[in-house]
């Protein structure tokens, strides 16, 4: 995750790395340690996602009729689909791996990253198509989920 830490404002951190100038840092081929335990987490979340948009989409298409969330839907799905099967692909790339350089962890970690977003803006839209009231619940339930997930990760990463 690309941080700006606190201290030294002008200083930029990725992977644990530190750099004074944000282009340097993201272009250089720097290699850092592969965490194979996190690369098979992220494989694993980033394929299963793209197979929770393979179902939703074969599902929608059998509609005769589809409202706006629907439609909106496909085009999230159509978004997250290719780059979450890149992202899976490119962390089991990795997982072989002792080493990665910036460029790669961040390419895979992009891609993830857009792909979780359209997955997530599509499953809203898939229960905002029965009632806005369950959209909102599922955003809302959801966004606690995330929060939680990634304060559990980042405590368990300082231990």
């Amino acid at each position: 995750m690309l941080v700006r830490p606190s201290v030294n404002r002008y200083n930029w951190r990725y992977a644990g790395y530190t750099h004074p100038n944000l282009a340097f840092a993201l272009t250089t081929v720097a290699k850092i340690p592969v965490k194979k335990r996190e690369i098979e987490f992220s494989r694993l979340t980033m394929l299963g996602l793209a197979g929770v948009c393979l179902i939703c989409v074969t599902q929608i298409l059998t509609l005769s009729t589809r409202d706006f969330p629907l439609v909106l839907a496909l085009g999230s799905f159509s978004i997250a689909l290719p780059a979450l099967t890149a992202a899976g692909i490119m962390f089991e790339e990795l997982i072989d791996e002792s080493f990665v350089d910036l460029q790669s962890n961040l390419i895979a970690t992009v891609a993830g990253i857009l792909g979780f977003i359209g997955v997530f803006l599509g499953l809203v839209s898939v229960f905002w198509h029965f009632h806005w009231v369950i959209g909102v619940l599922f955003l809302v339930s959801s966004s606690a989920s995330l929060v939680g997930t990634l304060c559990f990760w980042s405590r368990l990463n300082k231990s």
